[in-house]
């Protein structure tokens, strides 16, 4: 294809095609693709295109962009690829290039990820601005289409189209400022803003090309920063300090908007499942997740070299004295600090478990031990006294008072569970503290013999219901429909239960 056009800087290359039939005045979609592919059945790809090799063709009399230069600088690989390991990475990079058929979304996890994107058109009104100041038309740009994170890391959330990107699969779609919507929500969250800001990098940076961890180094990467910020009693993952920390930086709100909510009472909560032993790469938003939120200080670009470097050796054996040892004067601060954060939140374990302060005992620990432990022991906590022991005589008057409220309520009903003694338990305020400890509640203990309903009484009830239930609609009585009603077969009905059925019914 003639002239076809340059891409602009971070203008994805499904946005540089589209151009391409603008400017040539194409308007089949099979037509553009003869022009662009010599190929019909290419599909319009936005995020992880394949066929590259022949784009890379069409710009070769600029110089500049061979294939892989087009894969990271024009596509969203760049956010996949290190969280894959370098040999997945290299596949996916040789299979963009030919025809890819689908696998590169199989192979970088983006079919069966957690993080979906809606397939939507979207665009900052912003951003748009300055392309049309700058370059005289717009285009669609790489950081608006981060998955399952529709905000502009410079401007905010996003304002979508209805039209989607699958709607034609052979359609290149161009954005066209006349179409765009002049009126827009402003329902940004500062948090996602801040974390699209903390990502957009890994878009732009050269260096993070040959960065790509494997999932044992990211194992590692995760089991040494639980160390350093003490988060881990022996060898063992605090779990619920780490939620806790990842909340002081993203509230719930938030993270259900990314689908990435903290079930912590779940053992498949993506948050433990990271910190564990990487057997599957997680998303770009996960890792981003948990580094802003524990290392906030430390670039998307930093974290990646930092777990490319790791070693089994380099976590198992890293003794303090083959550490760089930090002069008096840095000390000094070091000291001051932790000193004034005991101080602020009054102990030491509530400035350990503080954002800042694991982070700050961490460094003291490996450095100055010696004085960190020393200091930390003149400065305990005093014990405080015990807490009273329960006066279970006073315990047993106040429940048995409620579990008879609790029955009373419950003479006047006929639609409610077997009232056996757990249920009856259940409904108190204490339950689970006075089913645990029955043997100190003599008087609660006998107010449940005395009033717990057996089998035979609980069918009786039943039958009871139906009886009243089936006159109230003005239904023919019948045994069988009693006994239906009732959910009873002639099977299971107690003897008590049929003599009270053939006293309502009569013998059958």
């Amino acid at each position: 294809m003639r002239n076809f056009p340059v891409p602009y800087s971070n203008e994805l290359i499904y946005s540089t095609i589209a151009r391409a039939g603008v400017y040539q005045g194409i308007v089949s979609p099979k037509q553009l693709l003869d022009e662009v592919y010599g190929n019909r059945k290419v599909v319009a790809t936005l995020g992880l295109p394949s066929h590259l090799g022949v784009i890379a063709r069409h710009l070769h009399q600029t110089g500049r962009y061979a294939v892989q230069q087009l894969i990271y600088e024009h596509t969203l690989f760049p956010l996949y690829a290190p969280f894959v390991g370098k040999e997945r990475r290299d596949e996916a990079i040789r299979l963009m290039e030919y025809q890819a058929q689908g696998a590169v979304h199989l192979m970088l996890g983006v079919a069966a990820s957690r993080v979906k994107s809606d397939n939507r058109f979207r665009y900052c009104p912003d951003c748009v601005a300055l392309q049309l100041n700058r370059y005289g038309e717009a285009f669609w740009q790489r950081d608006w289409y981060l998955p399952a994170l529709p905000y502009c890391p410079k401007h905010g959330a996003l304002v979508f189209f209805d039209r989607a990107v699958d709607d034609h699969r052979h359609q290149f779609w161009a954005l066209g400022h006349t179409e765009l919507l002049s009126d827009y929500p402003k329902d940004s969250l500062s948090q996602l803003t801040a974390l699209a800001a903390y990502i957009a990098p890994l878009l732009d940076a050269p260096r993070a090309q040959e960065l790509s961890p494997s999932l044992e180094q990211w194992t590692l990467f995760y089991q040494r920063l639980a160390q350093d910020l003490g988060l881990t009693k022996s060898k063992h993952i605090r779990h619920d300090l780490v939620a806790e920390r990842v909340r002081q930086t993203f509230s719930d709100e938030a993270l259900e908007k990314l689908d990435l909510k903290l079930a912590e009472n779940k053992d498949t909560c993506w948050l433990k499942s990271i910190f564990r032993k990487h057997r599957k790469a997680f998303s770009y938003l996960q890792h981003s997740i948990v580094r802003q939120a524990l290392l906030p200080k430390l670039t998307v670009i930093e974290a990646l070299q930092q777990a490319s470097a790791l070693t089994e050796h380099s976590i198992t054996t890293r003794p303090v004295s083959q550490s760089v040892q930090p002069n008096s004067e840095d000390l000094s601060v070091k000291h001051k600090d932790w000193q004034q954060l005991v101080h602020k939140y009054q102990g030491i374990k509530a400035a350990r478990q503080s954002l800042e302060g694991g982070v700050l005992y961490a460094w003291l620990y490996r450095h100055d031990r010696d004085w960190l432990v020393h200091w930390n022991q003149q400065h305990q906590q005093e014990r405080l006294a015990p807490a009273p022991r329960v006066d279970w005589n006073q315990r047993d008057r106040i429940a048995v008072r409620q579990l008879l409220r609790i029955i009373k309520r419950l003479d006047s009903s006929l639609d409610h569970p077997r009232a056996t003694s757990s249920w009856l338990l259940k409904q108190t305020p204490n339950g689970t503290s006075l089913a645990k400890n029955l043997q100190k509640l003599p008087l609660v203990a006998l107010c449940l013999k005395r009033y717990s309903e057996s089998v035979e009484d609980y069918q009786i009830r039943r039958i009871s219901q139906a009886f009243i239930k089936l006159k109230q609609e003005d239904v023919e009585l019948r045994r069988w429909r009693l006994l239906r009603s009732a959910t009873l077969s002639k099977e299971r009905i107690t003897e008590e239960a049929q003599r009270f059925l053939e006293m309502v019914y009569g013998e059958e």
